[in-house]
């Protein structure tokens, strides 16, 4: 329920979703108007989906897919649809016709694939990610780049625009033990830090000054933050600001677009 926590991370997608009280929050008793009380904070590209899959799975093009077991997310929540909508458009292949579209917990979607329990997981994750590395540590793993000649299509296009969404690209060797080459694009995420209209404006204030007068630290423990600065502040930010942050901008001089002004 809104109000029970004070301080958040989000992504932007599921905000039209609680507003039109859609897929996780259809049964959700006020959705919608609570919607109107979400505030934010600050925006940042959090990640990328990262479609992996082991040596060995038989599994080195997105049309391999074909016949497999494929994690695409959790029951709930935006990532599962967003992955099959990815395969979607880079294969034409429907997930339960083409493909088994696996819809588990994170943890166990990880497991799975460990186990070989599924041929393949799609998983949203920041660029260099523990969690991804871990599959290289003691074997081989791809992950799929997203092909050139789909990146321009209106389909894909469409995916990299919604909210939220965009492309990201990043050198396949970061990651050791990954099998393919060159750069790998891939479908990007963003989120967003956020709070509640009901939050007291200094105790924002206050937690938004520490936040960017502590960016050096911010960007020395925090790889996936490290795009952070005052210009990239209100990446893909789909509500308000919360007064308390807003206040802080304009103090520091960093422009807040009108559609975010509380």
């Amino acid at each position: 329920m809104l109000g029970s926590y004070d301080f958040f991370s989000s992504v932007p997608s599921l905000v039209p979703l609680m507003a039109g009280q859609k897929r996780m929050y259809q049964n959700v008793e006020g959705a919608g108007e609570l919607a109107k009380n979400l505030r934010s904070i600050v925006g940042f590209k959090a990640g990328a989906y990262h479609p992996v899959t082991l040596s060995g799975s038989g599994i080195e093009t997105w049309e391999d897919i074909k016949g497999k077991t494929v994690f695409t997310g959790p029951p709930a929540g935006s990532a599962s649809a967003t992955s099959e909508a990815l395969i979607k458009i880079i294969t034409g292949y429907e997930a339960g016709t083409d493909y088994e579209a696996v819809r588990l917990s994170w943890g166990e979607g990880y497991a799975a694939l460990a186990d070989g329990k599924i041929d393949m997981m799609v998983r949203p994750a920041e660029v260099g990610s523990a969690n991804i590395e871990r599959f290289g540590l003691n074997s081989e793993f791809r992950i799929l780049s997203i092909p050139e000649e789909v990146v321009g299509s209106d389909a894909m296009q469409a995916l990299f625009g919604r909210p939220g969404r965009g492309m990201l690209m990043f050198d396949g060797d970061l990651y050791k033990g990954q099998l393919t080459g060159g750069e790998i694009t891939a479908l990007g995420f963003t989120q967003f830090v956020g709070t509640h209209a009901g939050v007291d404006e200094e105790v924002v204030y206050q937690a938004t000054k520490a936040f960017w007068e502590g960016l050096d630290e911010v960007h020395a423990t925090a790889f996936f933050l490290k795009s952070v600065t005052p210009e990239t502040a209100f990446t893909a930010v789909n509500v308000p600001l919360h007064p308390g942050a807003a206040r802080y901008y304009e103090e520091a001089g960093i422009a807040i677009p009108d559609q975010l002004r509380p």
